[in-house]
Parts: C-alpha cells; sequence; structure tokens
C-alpha cells in the first residue's frame, strides 16, 4: 500500500480494527498525560484553536484532585500516568514508569491491579462522552498504560456501556494501539495525532 495512503484507510493493519474507519477516536495514554486524536469524516478535527482532543482535562470526578490545569477532577488527574505512580508509591508499591504498575498487576499484585482498574473505569466514562458527542466508529487505545491490555480495557468498557449512548455503543470497535512489531512510522504519526491537539 501507498506511503500515501490515508491513514484512516490503513487503519485495520495498524490497530488490528476489523476494516477501515472514517469515524476514529485515538487515545493517547503516556507518561505525561492522556490526549485524543480525532479523525471525523476522514479528516483530522482540530477545532477553531487547535486544542480539540483535550480529554484529559474532562471532568469525570466531582471534586476530584487537583490538576495540573488549575481544575479539579480531571481524567489526568485520576487516570494518568503520573497520577497513578504517583499513588502507587503511596501505597508501598516499587513503581517507576507504566511497565513496572503493569507488570506488578499481572505477577498478581491486587493494589496494582486495582489502580489500574479504577484508570479504566475513568476512561469508560471519558469514552463513553465522545461516543455521545462524535459517534465514531472505532476508538483505539494507545500509549504507555494501553500496554496493560484487558486489565484495563475490560473496566473501560463495562463503564462505558453503562454511561454511553446504546446505538453508538453496539456499533463502536474498541481496540489496544499499535505495540511491539507494529511500524513505527505508524505509532509516531498516530501519537503525534494524540498529543498535539
Amino acid at each position: 500500500m501507498s506511503k500515501t495512503t490515508p491513514i484512516w484507510e490503513r487503519w485495520p493493519s495498524i490497530t488490528g480494527a476489523r476494516r477501515a474507519r472514517f469515524n476514529v477516536a485515538y487515545i493517547y495514554l503516556g507518561g505525561a498525560g492522556i490526549g485524543c486524536g480525532l479523525i471525523l469524516d476522514g479528516r483530522l478535527y482540530r477545532g477553531e484553536i487547535g486544542s480539540a482532543g483535550e480529554i484529559g482535562h474532562l471532568l469525570v470526578e466531582e471534586d476530584g484532585p487537583a490538576c495540573r490545569c488549575g481544575a479539579y477532577g480531571c481524567l489526568e488527574a485520576v487516570a494518568g500516568m503520573p497520577a497513578l505512580l504517583s499513588r502507587s508509591r503511596a501505597i508501598g508499591l516499587p513503581a517507576r514508569q507504566a511497565a513496572d504498575l503493569i507488570g506488578l498487576a499481572r505477577a498478581g499484585q491486587s493494589q496494582a491491579a486495582a489502580l489500574i482498574e479504577t484508570a479504566g473505569e475513568y476512561l469508560g466514562v471519558a469514552v463513553a462522552n465522545i461516543l455521545n458527542m462524535t459517534n465514531p466508529g472505532c476508538v483505539v487505545i494507545g500509549g504507555e498504560l494501553a500496554q496493560a491490555g484487558d486489565l484495563l480495557l475490560g473496566p473501560l468498557r463495562r463503564v462505558m456501556r453503562r454511561c454511553g449512548l446504546a446505538a453508538a455503543i453496539e456499533q463502536v470497535e474498541i481496540v489496544p494501539g499499535p505495540a511491539g512489531s507494529r511500524r513505527r512510522s505508524d505509532r509516531r504519526r498516530l501519537d503525534r495525532g494524540a498529543t498535539c491537539l
């Protein structure tokens, strides 16, 4: 396939989605925060001033912890990697990065698993809001924390189904983002799309 083929047409090979999509949300769970790249009707959506996709600052917990943006209860403040690692250190877990926390959870450490599960639940609220507002056919969960797989995606899907519109949920595909052997050029393009918006 040509290098100039639009990225949404290469979506199945890049993400593992079942088919090409023209309406996609790519959620990036990075070491510094949470961002979202939106492709709507086949075009990257930037918004009026280029700030579209700042889902890290969606309110997901009333009277929640302070966020770096100055608000309280933002998604980043409860489900971003800095927040998760801070909480893991507070309860004595030896986690310095996402891979450490995920490794502990997979090894059966219940507190580490609970932190990832809670993050997934908050993300489920955010994904439900995205579905209700933009109706994407595919939501890709990428970045460091996405490597937790079903430890994260299971609770995300559960809460999404509870909070989202049934019609939108029935047709959406939730897939993990590029990892491992998939093309690094595609990963970089997707990551830039998520973090620059």
